[in-house]
């Protein structure tokens, strides 16, 4: 298995039919259901994702199995499965962050799969903010401030804490400057028209401090100006057709 998304698998030649019921990656868990088993062993192959902050667990009708996943393999379940089980499966989910190959201070943040973008707040409206008559039009605006993460030789994924609402939403502690910020999935820019950017310039307190102007955008690290509401009759969002980044509003 692939794929942790709600679904049914219906082997009809083993007479086999997986249910699989999930909220991920909101939730760090999966149910699978077998629906009808044949009456011989079957292995089941698990993806145990290369992301996962620890071994991903298995439990089999509220038992524990004796297995652990390996983060970046699978993990292969055999037995003689009946009408009825449910094997849980859980994979640890954590904040982390990655440096840019190029740019080892500029790290973006991740939770699980999802690449976390940073809400700088809407967008004011403009001729062409949510709506473009042409692809191209904001490529040539001034970038807006984004701020810096502030921190030691130390982690700074620890700085960034989660909504208790279950949602995928974020906020940074006392690790931006000169204010915090609330992250979301990337994906969700695409349907809101606000400023988000992807990646965070990383210093320490002194390196900050002898920034000339430390809330300005420095080069290369411009934030995308989402505008992809959708678009009323007769228009077109601004980057339709393009990923969000690539489609949105940068510095030259």
């Amino acid at each position: 298995m692939n794929l942790f998304i709600p679904s049914v698998l219906t082997w009809k030649e083993r007479d086999f039919t997986l249910e699989q019921d999930t909220d991920y990656p909101r939730a760090n868990q999966t149910r699978l259901t077998i629906a009808s088993a044949p009456a011989t062993p079957l292995v089941l192959k698990v993806r145990c994702p290369g992301w996962s902050s620890g071994a991903v667990t298995f439990d089999l009708n509220g038992q524990r199995l004796g297995v652990a996943g390996t983060p970046g393999s699978y993990e292969a379940i055999a037995r003689v499965w009946k009408k009825g089980d449910v094997l849980t499966v859980t994979i640890p989910m954590a904040v982390r962050t990655e440096a840019m190959p190029d740019a080892p201070d500029k790290v973006a943040f991740l939770f699980g799969p999802a690449v976390l973008a940073g809400d700088l707040g809407p967008e004011p409206a403009t001729a062409t903010v949510p709506y473009a008559e042409r692809q191209d039009a904001n490529l040539r605006e001034a970038p807006v401030a984004v701020p810096v993460l502030v921190r030691g030789d130390g982690p700074i994924a620890s700085c960034v804490i989660r909504s208790t609402d279950g949602s995928l939403v974020f906020h940074t502690a006392g690790l931006g400057r000169p204010n915090d910020v609330t992250l979301r999935p990337f994906w969700e820019s695409a349907t809101i028209a606000t400023t988000c950017t992807g990646t965070w310039s990383r210093k320490t307190d002194r390196a900050f401090r002898r920034c000339p102007a430390p809330h300005a955008v420095e080069d290369g690290t411009a934030p995308a100006r989402a505008a992809a509401r959708l678009p009323s009759k007769g228009s077109t969002p601004a980057g339709a057709g393009k990923p969000p980044v690539a489609a949105a509003r940068a510095k030259a």
